[in-house]
């Protein structure tokens, strides 16, 4: 076996082989690997490669980084060409591959490259709609001893479109696969990791394949605030490469990565994460990373090596930097080296044991020669071993002190007994038409004061308590849910319980399933949140209201402006907008003091709300200026509406008001505007009333005074002078 590796830029770069040596072999498989995300020009390579190897099976991925020998190429076409005298290859690929269907894809690949004495299988899939955890399992199913190795198509981190290449087939969403037969085939594989496990093992409390909802019933992403800082989880997904999380399945290290972050603060990871699972963050270490290179010297110098391919994690280059070609060159000394970095590696241990993994390099090592060649494999770079050793140090420290707080917790956790007097409802949930209870926790009573044999007896059940409206959007989700074959669901509800009293739960729920696919039950456990919704009730209530007088304020406003335009034009009725103020209210603070100033605008608030219509909007704009809003009006008798109900407002200040032994008479000035009769855009209807209120406020009007009524050159003469602005009214 022979590998040549071109960096191509043209046809001529293919005529400096020794093609005849090349052409008269048993067989030759390509791999091409392309930093250049552009099917013409892929199309064009693969022509070229038919016409100069017309016997050859040519495979290919686009990448994030490509490698060749001792160097980290970006955005090149590296080619890389074996001759082998004792191996057939087989290629093959499928289309149509997603996230859903990946490991269905995986398995249909396998099936076509299945053959006798199936050593080894190259496979790359899309990198973007793969999952590649599924992927890599579903070829174990069918190639249980075959060595798997390759990895995700890359596009430079653009997130965009990768491709692979199968013969003369450029695809989108497909997968492709080479698979070496030769049972004498001398395969040699490993991995590099480097990221060291530090801190708490976190519990992952809720995710759904590669999405991650809660980790230790903490949203995903303030899991990363609360560990790790408000500036890394701020720079998410860009620092889910520096940060994976780490945890250790058949015996290896696995990786995830964050690789995006969601508006409702969970986080998609390369690979799938199970509810129930423990990971740790990961820190990574360039020296501590490039000092494990000298086990890859102690499992390769006395192996028979004839060529290297290396499918390493995209985060190596970009976390490494100068230190990936460092990582690469160690290997090239071994034998001809090439091959790319990844947006996810496959990696097999043994029979059905593929892993898919993320932050690694990958090695494939192969010969068709047993003859161990003398290789002298020099170390040419430095590392801080001190560095080392306590960076070592520092990690098993945290580790041994997790250990221990964890150990303490379980204890006192045990001693609170949660499941009799926590916060938290334990469920098991029959898969029936009503929800029918198998298992609840004995501190439901303490909840929703019904006892667990209440429960169990059927005395009563959750569709006697929950809200009618919270059960069947529960039921409907479930149903919805369970045709997807999800396997988990969140929601909200709310409960009366037995002493009529409303509280708000958060359920989390695990839909288990039998070996057909068939549900068996609804696992999981119910949140008590109802204060906590009653402060978030409180807190919204306070953003938009009036802290004095208790009625809307501008914020309100701002959030409610839109909604009565668009309903205003739907129903084709107008809005009326009142604009007043207390006249000779500046007085009342001079003389009297700010308390009695106060007191008087709660009493003007309240003796006004007494007489506004339900539908009506009242509001404080600040100081002792009001508006109120008349809704639906009818256009053509808008200003009489508007008219009669001013009346109302101003039998309110005709009479003197006593506040703590004082007698106090003040006026008010009105300003009105219609909407959509003065203007169809609502910062300038705003604008008029707050003019005409001005203009009543000059004349000593006791009447209302509508902006219309103002003289036509006045109003335009104010109105070009743009003096009140919605921003100074709303």
């Amino acid at each position: 076996m022979k590998t040549y590796v071109v960096d191509y830029e043209k046809k001529d770069d293919f005529l400096k082989l020794p093609l005849k040596e090349i052409n008269s072999k048993r067989s030759i498989l390509i791999q091409i690997f392309s930093g250049i995300c552009d099917r013409d020009r892929l199309k064009k390579v693969v022509i070229e490669l038919k016409d100069i190897f017309p016997k050859a099976s040519i495979i290919g991925a686009t990448t994030d980084g490509e490698i060749i020998d001792d160097e980290v190429k970006e955005e090149r076409i590296i080619v890389s060409i074996s001759s082998f005298d004792k191996t057939d290859v087989k290629i093959a690929f499928v289309k149509g591959v997603s996230q859903e269907n990946s490991f269905k894809k995986g398995a249909e690949l396998a099936k076509k490259l299945k053959c006798k004495n199936a050593k080894v299988l190259i496979s790359f899939a899309d990198g973007l709609l793969t999952n590649g955890e599924d992927f890599v399992k579903g070829i174990g199913e069918i190639l249980e001893d075959t060595v798997l190795s390759g990895g995700l198509a890359g596009d430079n981190a653009r997130f965009k479109n990768t491709f692979t290449i199968c013969g003369e087939e450029i695809l989108e969403d497909g997968a492709v696969g080479a698979v070496l037969i030769n049972k004498n085939l001398i395969v040699s594989t490993d991995y590099r990791f480097g990221w060291i496990p530090i801190g708490k093992k976190l519990k992952i409390t809720s995710a759904v394949g590669n999405r991650v909802y809660r980790i230790e019933n903490m949203k995903a992403v303030d899991a990363y605030r609360h560990y790790l800082g408000e500036e890394t989880a701020n720079m998410l997904p860009k620092t889910g490469i520096e940060f994976p999380l780490i945890t250790i399945k058949n015996g290896i290290e696995i990786a995830r990565a964050v690789i995006a972050k969601n508006g409702d603060g969970s986080l998609e990871f390369a690979g799938n994460i199970k509810v129930g699972e423990y990971y740790q963050f990961g820190l990574g270490n360039i020296d501590f990373i490039l000092n494990s290179l000298d086990k890859v010297n102690k499992k390769f110098q006395h192996r028979a090596i004839e060529s290297v391919f290396v499918y390493s994690c995209m985060a190596r280059r970009r976390f490494f930097k100068e230190g990936a070609s460092i990582e690469v060159s160690y290997l090239s000394q071994f034998a001809k080296t090439v091959g790319f970095f990844t947006y996810g590696e496959f990696y097999h241990l043994s029979a059905k044991k593929n892993e898919f993994l993320n932050e690694t390099m990958t090695v494939l090592a192969l010969s068709e020669t047993p003859k161990v060649r003398s290789k002298k494999v020099t170390r040419n770079f430095k590392t801080d071993e001190g560095y080392i050793s306590t960076l070592k140090a520092l990690s098993h420290l945290v580790a041994v002190t997790n250990n221990e707080l964890e150990h303490i917790h379980e204890m006192m956790d045990f001693e609170r007994n949660i499941f009799v007097q926590g916060p938290v409802i334990i469920v098991k949930i029959k898969p029936t038409r009503n929800f029918d209870v198998e298992y609840i926790s004995p501190n439901v009573i303490n909840h929703f004061g019904y006892s667990a044999f209440d429960f169990f007896s059927k005395k009563i059940s959750f569709k006697d308590i929950i809200f009618r409206e919270d059960y069947e959007k529960i039921s409907s989700k479930v149903r919805d849910l369970v045709t997807k074959r999800v396997n988990f669901f969140e929601e909200e509800f709310r409960v009366l319980t037995r002493d009529k009293k409303v509280k708000v739960f958060d359920a989390y729920i695990v839909i288990d399933r039998d070996s057909r696919g068939k549900i068996s039950s609804f696992n999981g456990y119910f949140l008590d949140v109802t204060k906590r919704k009653e402060m978030e009730n409180r807190l919204q209530y306070m953003a938009y209201h009036d802290t004095l007088t208790d009625i809307p304020n501008r914020a309100y406003l701002n959030d409610k402006i839109d909604n009565l335009v668009e309903m205003a034009k739907y129903n084709k009725s107008a809005l009326g907008f009142l604009y007043f103020d207390l006249n000779g209210f500046k007085n009342v603070n001079d003389t009297l003091g700010h308390h009695i100033g106060d007191e008087l605008l709660r009493v003007v608030a309240a003796s006004i709300k007494r007489v506004i219509r339900g539908e009506d909007i009242f509001l404080r704009l600040g100081g002792d200026e009001f508006l109120i809003i008349l809704t639906f009006l009818d256009e053509k008798r808008a200003k009489e509406a508007i008219r009669r109900f001013s009346k109302r407002i101003f039998d309110i200040f005709s009479k003197s008001i006593k506040i703590n032994g004082h007698e106090i008479k003040v006026s008010t000035s009105m300003g009105a505007s219609i909407f959509p009769k003065d203007s169809d855009k609502i910062e300038d209807v705003l604008k008029f009333a707050d003019k005409a209120m001005y203009e009543a406020k000059k004349r000593k009007l006791r009447k209302v005074l509508f902006f219309s009524e103002i003289e036509p050159l006045k109003r335009e003469k104010e109105s070009k002078e743009g003096k009140f602005l919605i921003k100074d009214t709303i």
